[in-house]
């Protein structure tokens, strides 16, 4: 073979290895970004959570719930039959801020005041599943105050803090109760389920209706003769419409009835 043929032989040989290396450069990288964009189940999973969370936050955030439940707290049978004082340290979070773990323990630790089987028990754990939607600008603001007490437990960061409940409601104004006129968070808790005529027999439709007249202010306990969340008389309510006529935003609100309820119990 000649000196010219071995050369072009040679520049052939070269291109195609050149070449081929390209190609497998190309299809090396091309591989690699394909991995690089592949997700695990898990990752895909997390996403599609990630995703629903992001839209019942939302609709939290927006008052749209009608429909939305939470999942209820699922407590083992041993709590129930060994009911324990609920230990400094267990008021501390000990899981992932957005964990399920996270929130039972929440409700958990809401819950410890009663034992295990009581029916203010099991009826706090329903209305944890409620979604409190305000309808009015003052009512919205309690939800905020909500918002930042469930962020003392959770964190600035957690998914559950916008997730303001029913039983959360009930909690707080117990909490402001026992401060203001003594008694105790039990006490209290129990008068304001008392006022709201439940039981944990009600389906969720018809206690859906009566949550839904609750943040309309219209709801009036025909069997005790009281109206609203805090069993106004007649006398306190009529006070409650002179005040929120006064208001910039004529009408109702459950700091209204709160403070009626307050100056209403110093008078007797």
């Amino acid at each position: 073979m000649n000196e010219k043929t071995r050369y072009v032989l040679g520049a052939v040989t070269i291109t195609a290895v050149l070449s081929f290396t390209a190609y497998a450069i190309y299809e090396y990288k091309k591989v690699s970004k394909q991995m690089e964009e592949a997700i695990t189940v898990d990752q895909a999973q997390k996403e599609i959570e990630d995703a629903k969370d992001r839209e019942i936050e939302e609709r939290y955030n927006n008052g749209e719930t009608d429909g939305l439940r939470e999942e209820m707290v699922e407590i083992g049978l041993e709590e129930y039959e060994n009911p324990t004082e609920m230990e400094e340290e267990e008021m501390v979070l000990k899981h992932d801020p957005n964990s399920r773990e996270a929130r039972d323990q929440f409700i958990k630790m809401k819950i410890a005041e009663w034992s295990p089987g009581d029916e203010a028990h099991d009826l706090l754990i329903y209305l944890f599943t409620f979604p409190f939607k305000p309808t009015r600008e003052d009512d919205k603001l309690l939800r905020k105050v909500l918002i930042y007490n469930r962020e003392d437990f959770f964190g600035p960061d957690s998914k559950w803090n916008s997730r303001i409940t029913w039983a959360d409601v009930i909690l707080h104004y117990a909490g402001l109760l026992e401060f203001n006129l003594g008694e105790s968070i039990n006490y209290w808790t129990e008068f304001l389920l008392d006022n709201m005529g439940v039981s944990v027999v009600m389906s969720s439709e018809s206690l859906d209706k009566l949550l839904l007249e609750l943040s309309n202010h219209t709801f009036y306990n025909d069997d005790t003769n009281r109206f609203g969340l805090f069993g106004l008389n007649d006398d306190e309510l009529d006070n409650a419409y002179l005040v929120a006529d006064g208001q910039v935003e004529p009408g109702l609100t459950f700091e209204i009835q709160f403070n009626e309820l307050l100056k209403g119990w110093d008078e007797n």
